[in-house]
């Protein structure tokens, strides 16, 4: 029925619906499937809750900054949740993180943004490749 009113809707399969593409959840290594059919890695900045939760266990920004680029290098997008307070006000020390992995994309997002998997198949732990029309990009872990 969905597909009939909205042909061009895009199904997540965590919906209990077959899905467009495949979803990864939590913090564990980043897989992708194949690199082939389009995936996507959810995750959480504060490993204690998907939501508001008054104690915080934040991944380091270091290991923030891998799940993008493993994500583009698997041919996979990363959504990364955080917890608004009560206000709808991203806690301090989360918004720090945003800002930090910021600064990073700043500096080398024209590796990420528009760019589809390398040449170079990802290696767990060591690097992955993003590449656009004329130009390959290396990631080389650690990224910080």
């Amino acid at each position: 029925m969905v597909r009939d009113l909205q042909p061009t809707v895009v199904i997540n399969p965590r919906s209990g619906w077959e899905g467009d593409f495949v979803c990864e959840e939590g913090e564990k290594p980043v897989t992708g499937g194949d690199r082939e059919r389009l995936w996507e890695k959810a995750m959480r900045i504060n490993i204690k809750g998907w939501g508001y939760t008054c104690e915080e266990t934040l991944l380091p920004v270091e290991d923030l900054l891998e799940y993008p680029v493993n994500s583009v290098c698997r041919n996979g997008n990363l959504l990364l949740n955080v917890g608004p307070d009560p206000d709808g006000i991203i806690p301090e020390t989360q918004a720090e993180r945003l800002l930090e992995m910021g600064k990073w994309l700043e500096l080398h997002g024209e590796s990420i943004y528009g760019t589809r998997p390398g040449p170079f198949a990802p290696v767990d732990g060591l690097y992955g490749s993003t590449c656009r029309p004329g130009t390959v990009y290396v990631h080389v872990v650690p990224l910080a």
